[in-house]
């Protein structure tokens, strides 16, 4: 199973540009039945960042949902109206679930929910070993903090980069997750058991909010 995500920093006002991403999003979700939901990104990402997110079972699967898109008058208005927008050409991300990954059909986290996304870059030699620690990882922040975490891979763009996905229904979850881990020594002795799998300065992580 694959997580997908199309992604686009978007600028002017964004009271206007957060709405039209809404609107495309929903208009996918109505058009080819598949569940569409739209994310804002909080913090770690360039202001106006955006990310339109399903589940997919396949690479295949992604041509049908989604082929008939390109045809679409409906959407080719909506890309038209959204011009005015665009800073840059969008991004297309594919991670293919290692442990807890969303299920084909699964309902996404409510409106308003929190999602951390956490990255790094495995370093050469240490794959096996980085997807190994990152599996162990992802169920003991799930077991603290009560917030199930998805590990996956990136299929496409930094080779050997993983991914952890947490989400949390509010910002005082948020807190309340960061302030269990900061207290759990068993959560910094596996930190610093990471040593060399990752390639140094490659871990980021960014807080997106999801608006449709």
């Amino acid at each position: 199973m694959y997580l997908f995500t199309r992604n686009a920093v978007l600028t002017g006002n964004p009271a206007a540009s957060m709405a039209w991403a809404v609107k495309i999003g929903d208009y996918v979700t109505t058009t080819t039945g598949r569940p569409v939901s739209t994310w804002a990104a909080q913090f770690g990402q360039p202001i106006g960042t955006v990310s339109w997110s399903t589940v997919l079972e396949s690479h295949a699967d992604l041509n049908v949902a989604f082929g008939a898109l390109e045809t679409d008058a409906g959407y080719a208005k909506l890309v038209e109206e959204g011009m005015p927008f665009f800073t840059s050409p969008h991004e297309m991300t594919m991670r293919r679930a290692i442990q807890d990954g969303p299920s084909e059909g699964s309902e996404p986290p409510a409106v308003g929910a929190l999602a951390n996304v956490t990255t790094a870059v495995a370093a050469t030699g240490k794959m096996a070993e980085a997807i190994a620690w990152g599996v162990a990882v992802s169920a003991h922040v799930g077991k603290v903090t009560g917030n199930p975490v998805m590990f996956l891979a990136d299929t496409y763009g930094a080779f050997g980069q993983l991914t952890w996905l947490g989400t949390s229904p509010d910002l005082g979850a948020v807190d309340a997750a960061n302030d269990k881990l900061a207290a759990d020594s068993g959560y910094m002795d596996m930190l610093g058991q990471s040593g060399d799998l990752f390639v140094p300065g490659s871990g980021h992580r960014a807080l997106f909010a999801r608006i449709g």
